[in-house]
């Protein structure tokens, strides 16, 4: 009665894998397949349609009830249904969001409260690699800069991932910004500087993934473009590193205001 052909068991496994990446146990997915396929089925049909063993089927069925995708008549015996799958996809997305802003909300919480186990911390030179990880850190310290921020970025990488945040009336840091162009309104308590060319061979200002954000004279993220195409960055509170980068920064204005290569957009 309850068999099924070769092809339904391989669809049904292939559908248990996507479940069991919503936060399904195999045995769960199992059961509300099967109450998809019969519905009002006795925990003893549960065991048959599914494959899962008898002695695991009640407490499934109870997991199922507490994850609000089943439901339970009030007879004898009992019989089982599963919600709508539309709806039972829209109760785990809302559950597995929930555990991960509270793990979010957690997992910051140590990291805020981190201490560094010795001083020498701060020489570290860290990779990041992928464009997300760079960007978030980007984000990250234009986020907690307290006077001073200085970027060489392209706009279109601006207008993209960062230009909510320069805009935020939170932003409390100066900003000074050298780039390829600028559209738009410009942000309050910025400068901007708009290259009109090359200011160095090796200093192009357009480019994927290519930038400088120096912030508060104390951090430096510095991001490439690799000939393999996979985002890499150099991040320091190293006194030496943002010592090279505040150089180099100063020798780009100078250029910029010596040659009149770019024009000074101020608020």
């Amino acid at each position: 009665m309850f068999m099924l052909m070769n092809d339904s068991l391989e669809r049904t496994a292939e559908i248990t894998e996507s479940l069991k990446s919503l936060g399904l146990t195999k045995y769960e997915a199992l059961v509300y397949i099967a109450l998809l396929r019969f519905e009002g089925a006795t925990a003893t049909e549960i065991h048959e349609i599914s494959g899962v063993p008898r002695a695991s089927v009640y407490p499934v069925l109870d997991k199922l009830l507490n994850k609000n995708i089943t439901a339970v008549s009030n007879t004898t015996p009992k019989r089982f249904s599963a919600a709508n799958p539309d709806e039972a996809i829209k109760t785990l997305l809302g559950s597995i969001k929930r555990d991960a802003e509270s793990a979010k909300d957690a997992l910051n919480e140590i990291y805020n409260h981190r201490e560094a186990h010795e001083k020498g911390q701060q020489e570290l030179i860290w990779t990041i690699y992928g464009d997300e990880n760079i960007i978030a850190k980007t984000a990250e310290i234009i986020r907690k800069a307290e006077d001073d921020i200085k970027m060489i970025l392209g706009y279109d990488i601006i207008s993209r991932n960062f230009e909510e945040m320069l805009y935020s009336p939170e932003r409390k840091a100066f900003l000074t910004i050298i780039t390829n162009e600028w559209k738009g309104r410009k942000p309050e308590n910025c400068r901007i500087w708009v290259v009109e060319k090359d200011i160095e061979p090796e200093m192009k200002i357009e480019g994927k993934y290519a930038g400088i954000c120096i912030v508060d004279n104390s951090k430096v993220l510095v991001s490439m473009d690799p000939p393999d195409d996979r985002a890499n960055a150099l991040f320091s509170e190293s006194s030496g590193f943002v010592r090279f980068f505040d150089t180099y920064w100063y020798y780009i204005t100078s250029h910029i205001t010596k040659q009149h290569i770019a024009e000074c957009i101020e608020n």
